[in-house]
C-alpha cells in the first residue's frame, strides 16, 4: 500500500448493529464502495469481529487486528488467503480515553463500603452468563451478591429465579439511565466486595478485555472473570497481577462449566472467611497496593504502546484514513490513530 492511497477501514462488530438487516446493509454498502484506489483494508476492532461473514468475498489485501483470533475463524485460512491477522489490543485505547469518566463516577458514589460479597452485572444473553446465574441460584449464592441479568432468555426478558422472583438489580440495562451508562459505575457497584465479570467471549483462545474487566481495575476492586480458558494468565501478560485471596486453578479448566464452578467455590470459601463489613474493609486495605499497581501498570502500558504497535500500524501512522459511510464517525480506528499521533 503506497502512502498516497487511502486505506479503507471497517467496523466489523455485528453486535454493534443489533439487527441482521442493518448488518447486511452495511456489508453491501461497504463492498459496493470499494474501488481501484483502495489497495488494501485494515480492520481495527475488538474480538467480536466477524470477518468470515463480511469480508470473505473480497479479494484485496486485508489485515485483521484484534487481541486474539476467534475460535471458529482463524488466519491464515485457506478460504481467505488474502486475510492476515495481527495481534492488536486496540480497545485498550478506548478504555484509556474513558478512564476519567469512571474515576469521576467513583467519586460521586463516595467511599467503597461493601455490604455484600460480590456484584455480577449481566445484560445481553449468552450461555456462560445464564449458566453462571443459574449456578449461583442453585448453590444458594444469589443472596450473597448484587446480580443483574436483563436479557436472559435469548435476549428477550429479565432473568427470573425458579420461584418466579426477580434478581436484586431489576431491569439493569447499560445506558438506560445515567447511572447505568457503560462508562460509569452503577450505584450498587461499590457495595459488593468482589466483582464477578462475565466477559464478551468465553470460547477457547478468545482473549479480549472489554470495559467489563476494565471496571474493577480502574475501580480498584478484586475480581474474577468468566471467560476463555487461561484468561487470568492472559491478563498477567498485560500486567494485571493475580490476587492471592483467589484459587485460580479453575482458570486451566477447558470447559466453561468447570470454570464457573471454580469461581463459585472461590466465593463460598471467601464467604466463610470474611463475614462482616469490617472484614471486607480490612481485606480491601490489604489489597489496595496491588490494585493500585494493576491500574498504574495497565495505564502505563497503554501509554507506552505496549500491545499496540505492529508493522501495519507503523504504516497506518503515515496514511490518510477514509470513511465511506457517514455513520462511521467516531470509529475505534479514528481514536487509535489520534492516540498514536498525540502520544508520539
Amino acid at each position: 500500500m503506497s502512502e498516497e492511497q487511502p486505506i479503507k477501514y471497517a467496523y466489523a462488530d455485528k453486535y454493534f448493529y443489533q439487527s441482521d438487516y442493518n448488518y447486511e446493509r452495511y456489508k453491501i454498502d461497504f463492498v459496493a464502495n470499494l474501488d481501484s484506489s483502495h489497495t488494501g483494508i485494515i480492520a481495527l476492532s475488538g474480538s467480536e469481529m466477524e470477518t468470515d461473514t463480511i469480508f470473505g468475498e473480497l479479494i484485496k489485501e486485508f489485515y485483521v487486528m484484534s487481541p486474539s483470533q476467534l475460535h471458529h475463524c482463524k488466519y491464515p485460512n485457506k478460504e481467505y488467503p488474502h486475510v492476515e491477522w495481527r495481534e492488536f489490543h486496540g480497545y485498550d485505547v478506548a478504555l484509556y480515553n474513558v478512564k476519567d469518566l469512571y474515576l469521576e463516577s467513583k467519586k460521586e458514589w463516595g467511599d467503597f463500603f461493601p455490604k455484600k460479597l460480590f456484584t455480577c452485572y449481566n445484560n445481553r444473553y449468552s450461555y456462560h452468563r445464564t449458566r453462571l446465574v443459574r449456578e449461583l441460584e442453585d448453590q444458594g449464592m444469589l443472596v450473597k451478591g448484587h446480580v443483574s441479568y436483563n436479557k436472559s432468555i435469548s435476549g428477550l426478558t429479565p432473568y427470573k429465579t425458579k420461584d418466579g422472583t426477580s434478581l436484586g438489580i431489576e431491569n439493569f440495562q447499560p445506558n438506560e439511565r445515567d447511572e447505568w451508562h457503560i462508562h460509569r459505575f452503577p450505584e450498587e457497584y461499590f457495595t459488593g466486595l468482589i466483582d464477578i465479570v462475565t466477559e464478551s467471549r468465553y470460547l477457547p483462545g478468545e482473549y479480549y478485555m472489554s470495559e467489563k474487566t476494565f471496571k474493577p481495575i480502574v475501580g480498584q476492586k478484586p475480581f474474577l472473570v468468566v471467560s476463555s480458558q487461561g484468561y487470568h494468565r492472559w491478563l498477567e501478560k498485560k500486567g494485571i497481577q493475580k490476587f492471592d485471596i483467589f484459587d485460580y486453578s479453575f482458570d486451566d479448566e477447558p470447559h466453561v462449566v468447570d470454570r464457573i464452578e471454580g469461581i463459585i467455590q472461590n466465593l463460598k470459601r471467601l464467604d466463610a472467611i470474611y463475614k462482616t463489613q469490617d472484614d471486607y474493609l480490612n481485606l480491601l486495605a490489604e489489597l489496595a497496593p496491588m490494585m493500585q499497581n494493576n491500574y498504574d501498570t495497565l495505564i502505563n502500558n497503554i501509554k507506552n504502546f505496549k500491545f499496540l504497535m505492529n508493522p501495519t500500524l507503523e504504516h497506518l501512522l503515515t496514511c490518510t484514513l477514509e470513511d465511506n459511510l457517514s455513520y462511521m464517525h467516531g470509529h475505534e480506528i479514528q481514536m487509535v490513530h489520534a492516540f498514536f499521533l498525540e502520544e508520539k
